[in-house]
C-alpha cells in the first residue's frame, strides 16, 4: 500500500515546523543582554520578534498536528461544521484546513 501523498506533506510540514521552533526557540532563550540602552532595545525588540515568531510557528504546528491525528482517526477532509468534503484544491493549499470553504467563510464573518 502507497503512503497517502497527503499525510506525506504533512509530515514533511510537522517535520519543517518542529526545526523552526527549535531554532527560533533557542534564539529566544539566548536573550540578548548589551551594554548601553539602545543595544538594550535593540535586543527586547528581537527577542519580542522572536517570540512572536515561536507562537506563530507552534499555532501552525499544532494545526498540523491535528491534521495527522485526523488522518489516523479517517477524518482528514472532512469539515469539522457540516461533515462535508473538503474540496482537494483547498488541501492542497491548506492541508491542515478543517472547514470546507463555505463553513471557513462563515466562521470567519462571524455567522457560525
Amino acid at each position: 500500500m502507497r503512503p497517502d501523498p497527503r499525510r506525506r506533506q504533512l509530515e514533511a510540514a510537522r517535520d519543517d515546523l518542529r526545526r523552526r521552533l527549535s531554532r527560533l526557540s533557542v534564539h529566544v532563550e539566548a536573550g540578548g543582554g548589551s551594554g548601553d540602552f539602545i543595544d538594550g532595545a535593540h535586543a527586547m525588540e528581537q527577542e519580542d520578534t522572536a517570540t512572536r515568531g515561536v507562537e506563530i510557528v507552534a499555532r501552525e504546528l499544532g494545526q498540523v498536528e491535528r491534521a495527522l491525528q485526523r488522518c489516523d482517526e479517517g477524518r482528514y477532509g472532512v469539515c469539522v461544521d457540516c461533515d462535508g468534503r473538503i474540496a482537494p484544491v483547498r488541501l492542497r493549499a491548506l492541508p491542515e484546513a478543517t472547514r470546507c470553504l463555505r463553513c471557513q467563510r462563515a466562521a470567519e464573518s462571524g455567522a457560525n
